[in-house]
């Protein structure tokens, strides 16, 4: 299976792959141990989708292997994974098992088991499984090669006490350093060019350039030994023409050919080689996640060409320092790069093959777009709402008195002419009898001056008999007042004399509140925000706290120009009648009631509150 190339990757490596720590600790390992667990901590964060994983070591002499390490540590080894690494171990080659299908189910998502062993000539020094999360044979043949790739590592490190010479050490420290320059710069460019140039001092060669593809071409990022170059010279030119050969092919190019046979086409490195010096030539593709991501070309001078060795170590340092130093480069973009970026992966997710749930949920969103852009729907304005009786009666108390009794409290029903509470009336009593006294006496003096035709008299006493008539009428009337009746058929809304029995009052003090029961109004506390839209004769509905079953309808005849601060905001009284007055209705009841406005597009039904808010953010903080 070839690479797919492109220009971005379609998954990212985990951040431990670039922890300069974990680098260290694999340059540093002087045990097989030590090495092992971090070659393996390493391993599992470059290869995308490994659960667990676990390498076992030993003796190819006395043939005794145990485990060396595991990841994540801590976690156990399943009986499918032991199997995997004996199975390895025995054919003593790279082995793939997948459990869901030898069973005969056919799931893509299931886990399957990889491991491949470590061989030095017939040597067996142990094997290296791990767990992954899916059951394609392409992507587990992917993983199979880059485990194969990783495992050269841990071959290398035995090596270098076996073979005769120091190269193969040499080689591995080589590598390492160059990780650690990639890995010390902090931003990309720096990265990049301390990591090219120190491949060309330690490789001898003349030129090491770093390119990344870039659309379906190739862009040359650095040069060793320059900081800055001209991207539109001839040299620059030819270096990209040369990489998209390596790039078509997927493969590492040599010029000039090793042999006859050689299978791959260098047509494009032969014109570079005459056109700057006869150099020997090896461009290695950069692979991350099963695509290629750029390309390292190195070149030699003098006409040299590479050796075998020289080309496995230019791929070895091509495998471990491309991903990182393309991680660096994605990281170091600038934050609008990398949302268009991403976009742009998202688009070729979305269009190109595959993603079967995401194109149905691609789908599914423009239909609502779709949708919330052309529906409409009825635009209502709610408000908090509370039910007051049309008219309010105030029963005062008709004179200065004391309680002497209370007939009826909050919530009572009363009828017309009702008693509802009765003043102390002794007194009155009193001054009643007083006057009849003083009119019978009068009316005796009267009579008797009547008798001896006395007219000045008479006029005088006739006067006064008037005026105590009139005092009394008044003292009967003001008894009279003593008792409070109800004006009308209706419920009390207010006022409680329970408790108040023998105390003063005086005259024109409010004792009760009544409201009829046939006839209502509304009263609607409208945010200021949405004043703007109420209108007089709007229809619109009410639902109360006690009665939340039932809609009932009302008509806006009044818009106070007043406000009022509740909860923190501004809130216009708006009064409404009540089209139906049901039974169960009582003064002061609550609710909530929506004024319906007009049709309206759904869209700006529920974005208008967001859009009002921004308009006012922005006016406020634009200069």
């Amino acid at each position: 299976m070839r690479p797919e190339t492109g220009s971005e990757t379609r998954g990212d490596p985990r951040r431990a792959f670039v922890d300069p720590a974990q680098w260290k600790r694999l340059s540093d390992a002087a045990t097989p141990q030590e090495f092992a667990d971090a070659w393996l901590s390493l391993q599992c964060s470059h290869i995308p989708g490994i659960t667990r994983g676990v390498v076992v070591l030993g003796d190819p002499k006395t043939r005794e292997y145990s485990p060396a390490a595991f990841w994540p540590e801590k976690k156990s080894v399943n009986l499918h994974l032991t199997g995997a690494v004996e199975l390895a171990m025995q054919q003593r080659k790279g082995v793939m098992r997948n459990p869901g299908q030898a069973n005969g189910k056919k799931n893509s998502s299931q886990l399957s088991y990889l491991a491949h062993p470590f061989l030095i000539g017939d040597d067996l020094y142990g094997t290296v499984a791990v767990e992954v999360a899916t059951g394609n044979p392409n992507t587990l043949r992917t993983l199979m090669r880059q485990l194969q790739w990783g495992g050269a590592w841990v071959e290398r490190f035995y090596r270098r006490d076996k073979d005769k010479t120091p190269s193969g050490n040499k080689h591995l420290a080589t590598i390492l350093e160059l990780v650690a320059s990639g890995l010390e710069k902090e931003r990309f460019h720096d990265a990049a060019n301390a990591v090219v140039t120190d491949m060309a001092v330690k490789l001898g060669c003349e030129r090491v350039s770093l390119g990344f593809v870039k659309g379906t071409g190739m862009k040359v990022v650095a040069l060793s030994h320059s900081a800055k170059f001209n991207k539109k010279t001839n040299l620059i030119r030819n270096i990209c023409r040369a990489m998209e050969e390596c790039l078509d092919q997927a493969a590492t190019i040599l010029y000039p050919s090793p042999d006859v046979s050689y299978p791959f086409i260098n047509r494009v490195h032969g014109e570079f080689s005459k056109q700057h010096g006869k150099c020997g030539i090896c461009t290695v593709p950069l692979v991350m996640h099963d695509r290629i991501i750029g390309a390292l070309m190195y070149e030699l001078s003098g006409g040299k060409q590479f050796t075998p060795e020289q080309t496995e170590v230019c791929e070895a340092i091509g495998q471990m320092v491309g991903p990182i130093l393309y991680t660096k480069r994605r990281d170091d973009r600038n934050i609008v790069t990398k949302v268009a970026i991403s976009f742009l992966s998202g688009l070729a997710g979305l269009f190109g093959p595959r993603n079967l749930g995401w194109k149905l949920f691609a789908i599914l969103l423009a239909g609502a777009i779709m949708f919330f852009t052309f529906a409409t729907t009825q635009f209502r304005v709610s408000a908090d709402a509370t039910l007051q009786g049309a008219v309010q009666r105030v029963m005062v108390s008709p004179l200065d008195g004391y309680v002497s009794e209370a007939l009826v409290r909050p919530g009572d029903i009363v009828e017309e002419g009702q008693l509802l509470f009765t003043l102390d009336d002794k007194d009155l009593v009193l001054e009643r009898l007083k006057w009849k006294s003083e009119l019978e006496k009068y009316r005796r003096q009267y009579r008797d001056v009547l008798a001896k035709f006395d007219r000045s008299e008479i006029r005088i006493l006739k006067a006064q008999i008037e005026q105590t008539q009139a005092k009394l009428e008044l003292a009967e009337k003001q008894l009279a007042r003593t008792k409070v009746k109800s004006p009308f058929h209706g419920v009390v809304v207010s006022g409680d004399l329970s408790q108040s029995l023998g105390a003063p009052v005086e005259r024109g003090e409010v004792m009760f509140e009544l409201a009829p029961l046939n006839a209502y109004r509304v009263l609607l506390h409208v945010d200021e925000r949405n004043i703007n839209h109420i209108k007089l004769g709007q229809k619109g509905r009410i639902v109360l706290s006690g009665a939340v079953e039932q809609q009932l309808p009302f008509e806006v005849n009044k818009i106070t120009p007043v406000t009022e601060t509740k909860e923190g905001g501004n809130f216009f009284r708006v009064e409404a009648s009540l089209g139906a007055t049901p039974a169960f209705l009582r003064p002061g009841m609550e609710g909530v009631g929506k004024i319906e406005i007009g049709e309206r597009k759904l869209i700006w039904v529920l974005t208008r509150e967001m859009m009002d808010w921004m308009r006012l953010q922005i006016w406020t903080w634009w200069p």
